[in-house]
């Protein structure tokens, strides 16, 4: 049977963490490892996962000596993943329950390495403030120089296809990197599911800020990883920041 180990890095999520790892749980598929990688948290989440681990055997908790980032927390989980499709969820996200199981029937239909899929944003302090970003029917290498259109707790990608390939360690846009990655390897393509299997929570702290960060990482994975002449390089990342200037002037339009 086709099975799934599903990599959630976890730091300081107390908050959050009960419902994500309940959105698994609840999975209408129910043959998958989740495998918790802690990132030095201060909080009360480990005590969380803990109790998790007591209820069902396919849940495991790595804890990490020091704080290593999200990507190397992920890339600890995809070393220690035993099953064929590698999945993702970040800790403060929450699946729909059967995302699981139709992402595994375009896997049998489509000869795919990245199944993803739409997901709705919303703002932590706001859950009324709802915003469903859909995602393209299929993705290409040439597609993904443009933007990052896959968001990471949506991706799962086949190991049969591609193997097991890692996160570089490029904050902001390490998950951004492995699809480049991936997609680049003998010319795969992504596939997109319309319906949003994914609900992703927006944290209100630092967001100015945040862009700005999410748009330096976004330059470091189009230089290393777009293998393409620096000055369509350039032109790329022109494209990206006027996409982003014109979806922020649209939302203050709401």
């Amino acid at each position: 049977m086709h099975s799934f180990s599903i990599i959630m890095p976890s730091f300081n999520s107390e908050t959050f963490i009960s419902k994500s790892i309940e959105s698994v749980v609840n999975q209408t598929y129910k043959n998958w490892e989740l495998i918790i990688i802690d990132d030095k948290s201060q909080d009360q989440t480990c005590k969380i996962i803990e109790e998790y681990l007591t209820k069902d055997e396919r849940i495991k908790l790595i804890k990490l000596d020091a704080n290593g980032g999200p990507a190397n927390a992920r890339n600890i989980g995809i070393d220690q993943s035993n099953e064929r499709f590698i999945a993702f969820i970040d800790s403060d996200d929450i699946w729909v329950p059967d995302k699981l199981s139709k992402q595994l029937s375009v896997f049998l239909k489509e000869k795919c390495a990245i199944c993803f899929s739409s997901f709705i944003k919303v703002h932590e302090n706001n859950n009324s403030n709802e915003v469903a970003v859909f995602s393209r029917r299929m993705l290409t290498y040439e597609n993904m120089l443009k933007l990052n259109y896959i968001g990471c707790s949506t991706a799962v990608y086949d190991t049969n296809i591609c193997g097991k390939m890692h996160m570089p360690l490029i904050r902001y846009a390490e998950d951004y990197s492995l699809w480049l990655s991936i997609l680049k390897k003998n010319n795969n393509t992504a596939i997109g599911i319309e319906e949003p299997l994914v609900k992703y929570y927006v944290r209100s702290n630092s967001e100015s800020q945040g862009k700005l960060r999410a748009a330096a990482g976004h330059w470091k994975a189009l230089y290393l990883y777009g293998e393409v002449s620096l000055l369509k390089k350039i032109m790329l990342f022109c494209y990206y920041a006027v996409w982003h200037c014109f979806m922020i002037f649209i939302n203050k339009l709401k």
